[in-house]
């Protein structure tokens, strides 16, 4: 049986989480640890659906897995993601369920008022280090960097399809 690489979540975000997917090439997920070891809210049944890069290449779905957390296929790849409010910003952990690289990458993301329209941003690891042992040294330097226009490495645009 022929298999290809997974690509990474950051990977996908082209060139952000490919937006959240992006940084891939995003040098993958990178991260240890997630923003917030639990969801901060329940699942936004807004996000919830079939969502097409703008260029048309890349196909995000987003299911509820629970009512905290998503199962989300970034062009067949699997990930987990729940929502990591921090410093009043709508943050989300995402992690990588192949079998290699179970790391985090870590986004923030925002609809438009019709619900249409998806943008998603990558954090980068050149502002916020990746080595973070736990979540709270991670919130920490979040923190510092929050403010950093260089913050996000990434973003990428979808629309709703279906």
């Amino acid at each position: 049986m022929i298999t290809r690489p997974p690509r990474r979540l950051s990977q996908a975000l082209p060139g952000l989480f490919s937006t959240l997917l992006a940084c891939l090439t995003f040098s993958g997920c990178e991260y240890e640890c997630p923003i917030t070891t639990t969801p901060t809210r329940p699942v936004e049944q807004k996000l919830i659906g079939n969502w097409q890069s703008a260029d048309g290449k890349d196909l995000l779905r987003i299911r509820a897995f629970d009512e905290s957390n998503y199962a989300v296929t970034y062009n067949g790849d699997l990930y987990r993601a729940h929502h990591s409010d921090f410093a009043q910003t709508a943050f989300v952990s995402v992690r990588y369920l192949g079998p290699d690289n179970r790391k985090f990458a870590l986004a923030t993301w925002s609809l438009t008022k019709s619900d249409q329209s998806l943008q998603l941003r990558v954090v980068s690891s050149k502002i916020v280090a990746k080595e973070m042992p736990n979540a709270p040294a991670l919130q920490k330097e979040l923190l510092k960097k929050i403010s950093d226009p260089a913050l996000f490495g990434f973003t990428q645009d979808y629309r709703r399809t279906e």
